[in-house]
């Protein structure tokens, strides 16, 4: 298990901010890293890698003005058909319609040759 942590890529300068994870594996769940993001109207998340048969990432968001400290803190933010945003190899995004203040990817599943990156774009 290592230590997954976001990285800022792009401060406004094309009008996105954009935040990614990258590295995520199989058995990287309790160590990844969330990240506070406010101010934004939309939010698009997306997946990229190599993705196994039985590995879904799921978004999970917390309205928690200090950084959350369990996992109990976060919710999974909904799709506008009332669903889970689950990202899967059949499904690599997803606009977020539940907002929160941190965010961060969960992962369920995977095997040995999930990795993983997940990408917050926000306008």
């Amino acid at each position: 298990m290592a230590y997954v942590g976001p990285t800022v890529v792009n401060e406004n300068d094309t009008g996105l901010y954009i935040v990614k994870w990258t590295g995520i594996t199989d058995d990287d769940d309790d160590s990844i890293e969330a990240f506070k993001i406010e101010g934004f109207d939309d939010i698009t998340v997306y997946m990229f890698g190599t993705v196994s048969a039985s590995s879904a990432l799921r978004v999970w968001a917390s309205p928690e003005k200090t950084r959350p400290v369990s996992d109990t803190a976060f919710y999974a933010p909904m799709q506008s058909a009332g669903a889970d945003i689950v990202l899967t190899s059949a499904n690599t995004c997803a606009l977020l319609d539940t907002l929160g203040l941190w965010y961060k990817p969960h992962l369920t599943g995977g095997d040995v040759s999930t990795d993983l990156d997940f990408y917050l774009v926000c306008r």
